[in-house]
């Protein structure tokens, strides 16, 4: 017998669990049911609480190949968006209330919540279904949430970071992690978002949540043709002169933020360093270090109070009878400091857990535990 006859079987026994999983049997197999069997496989699913997804997927299928169109929109619609439509609309007027009061922000004419191109039928917990209302076109299910890097953001490290069409929270809230804000490197550094249709960036603050992003005014969104104002002029515009600001050294939860995307950059597709580092291939070279110049940068983080973290894995990698000279050898000179090391380059001992931290202050020590706790390194060997 076939999945669906199985399927139909059990249904006139009564055996709604059975029948549902044998009817999403039905929907998986290879070849698939026609439309007909697909149709009743889903109508089934869906009354009976199967799997939804497998009853969604196949009215999806079903709407795309003309097969039972009118019906599958309408029970997706009742079934999936209406019960949704609130909430969708609630995310949109809350982010069209931000986006007024945000400062560089520079269009106001947000269209009615009805009169939005696309609709958003919620898939699951974490994804959407587009729905293009002009053409009545259903895309495929996406997460904006995903943990995903799409593109390289900083190919050019000499201007501020121009990107567009972002719509995924995940890159954007990655953006406002990962670029420091103008006051803090003493220039312009705000993050100029493009996006080429004013209704499509519209319809996404049906799924986006802005409110966080917009707290530390990083973001400049340029709508259309208001790419020309890249970059701004914020001295002649609004009076800011960021070249008067002092440059900030970087901080225990810059650094955090940096740990934890990067911990995510093995599946995501990309992380901060990364992405410098590919694009910018001249910064990883430099001429060696010598004792003096380890003495001079200890003096320097003592006289400004600044961390000094000193990535030494090289260190035993030396030629023509030099000797390496580590920073851990000022700890009684400066104590706030944190020496990385590994066996792994110089025995080429890669992927084996051998990695350690030389911490001599022991409140530094203890920061730093805290830190790797709070990024769930729970295993550090140092």
């Amino acid at each position: 017998m076939s999945p669906i006859e199985i399927a139909r079987k059990l249904a006139g026994l009564g055996e709604t669990g059975d029948a549902c999983r044998a009817y999403e049997l039905a929907l998986a197999a290879v070849p698939g049911p026609g439309p007909d069997e697909k149709m009743e496989a889903a109508m089934y699913i869906l009354q009976f609480e199967g799997e939804y997804r497998a009853a969604y997927t196949a009215f999806l299928e079903l709407y795309r190949d003309g097969f039972y169109k009118e019906d599958a929109w309408n029970i997706m619609t009742e079934a999936f968006y209406l019960p949704n439509e609130k909430l969708l609309r609630s995310h949109y007027e809350n982010n069209v209330k931000q986006l007024k009061k945000y400062p560089y922000f520079f269009r106001k004419d947000f269209p009615d919540f009805e009169d939005l191109p696309i609709k958003f039928y919620p898939f699951d917990d974490s994804s959407y279904v587009p729905l293009t209302a002009a053409e009545g076109r259903f895309g495929e299910p996406t997460d904006f949430s995903e943990p995903v890097i799409s593109r390289n953001f900083f190919k050019d490290l000499e201007n501020p970071i121009l990107a567009e069409d972002v719509y995924s929270q995940y890159e954007l809230e990655y953006l406002n992690d990962n670029v420091r804000p103008s006051e803090y490197v003493s220039r312009e550094n705000h993050i100029y978002l493009h996006y080429k249709s004013w209704g499509e960036f519209c319809a996404y603050l049906q799924v986006l949540n802005l409110r966080k992003l917009l707290i530390d005014k990083k973001f400049v969104f340029l709508i259309e043709d208001q790419i020309s104002l890249y970059p701004i002029d914020f001295k002649a515009e609004y009076g800011i002169d960021y070249s008067t600001f002092p440059l900030k050294p970087v901080g225990i939860r810059e650094i955090n933020r940096l740990i934890w995307h990067t911990q995510l950059s093995y599946h995501n597709g990309g992380d901060f360093f990364n992405e410098i580092f590919d694009s910018h291939p001249n910064l990883i070279y430099d001429s060696s270090v010598l004792k003096k110049d380890v003495e001079r940068v200890v003096e320097l983080c003592k006289r400004y109070g600044a961390y000094l973290l000193s990535d030494e894995i090289h260190g035993d990698v030396t030629l023509f009878g030099n000797k390496y000279t580590s920073a851990a050898r000022f700890k009684d000179v400066y104590g706030r400091m944190i020496v990385y090391t590994a066996v792994s380059k110089t025995f080429n001992l890669a992927g084996l857990h051998s990695s350690c931290m030389l911490i001599p202050d022991p409140e530094l020590k203890q920061l730093q535990d805290k830190t790797m706790r709070e990024a769930w390194l729970m295993g550090p060997n140092s």
